[in-house]
């Protein structure tokens, strides 16, 4: 999904209010290593390639077209970073946070002891990012759940060896309800 532009958009006109319902692409970002990840141990590799690779400026100079300006005089608004075709995508970058607390939703009791590790060291280097205190939170959400669950105490390893047998069950949706409690 995406949003594509009908006519030419010349670099530095504005697009749109922020407050619009808008589904733009994040050029920065390939899902599909985090999406396939069905262990801790690969769970916990997949984050932290994407992680090393999300923040390179040069890609992101090249792939981003469009920006967020956040103006408190006026309404927020999307700027075209670069001339962009009739039929062209709007692609910007939403922040590498954004995507952790996008995907909830595919944590499993499978893959979970990965995704509680990345975001503890995460946590240690993610100063000045706009979602830091929600990656907090939702670090704290990922605590309570390990009390829930002893067996997500265990190194990555030693959690997927122990899983290997049992049914995959999905667990986003008690860390959404333990992120909103502590929120």
């Amino acid at each position: 999904m995406g949003l594509f532009t009908k006519k030419p958009i010349p670099k530095g006109t504005t697009i749109m209010k922020v407050e619009e319902e808008s589904k733009m692409n994040d050029g920065a970002i390939n899902l599909e290593p985090i999406l396939r990840a069905t262990s801790s141990v690969a769970t916990y590799e997949a984050w932290t390639n994407i992680k090393k690779t999300y923040y390179d400026l040069e890609k992101i100079k090249r792939v981003a077209n469009v920006r967020m300006v956040i103006d408190p005089t006026v309404n927020s608004f999307y700027e075209a970073l670069q001339d962009i075709p009739a039929d062209g995508e709007l692609i910007r970058v939403y922040g590498f946070t954004t995507w952790i607390l996008e995907l909830l939703d595919i944590l499993t009791d499978k893959n979970i002891v990965g995704f509680i590790r990345f975001i503890d060291e995460l946590i240690q280097d993610i100063d000045g990012d706009p979602y830091e205190n929600k990656a907090r939170q939702l670090q704290k959400a990922l605590h309570q759940y390990q009390t829930l669950n002893p067996n997500a105490t265990l190194n990555c390893k030693e959690y997927d060896e122990k899983m290997v047998n049992e049914k995959v069950n999905y667990v986003g949706h008690i860390i959404k309800g333990l992120y909103l409690m502590s929120s």
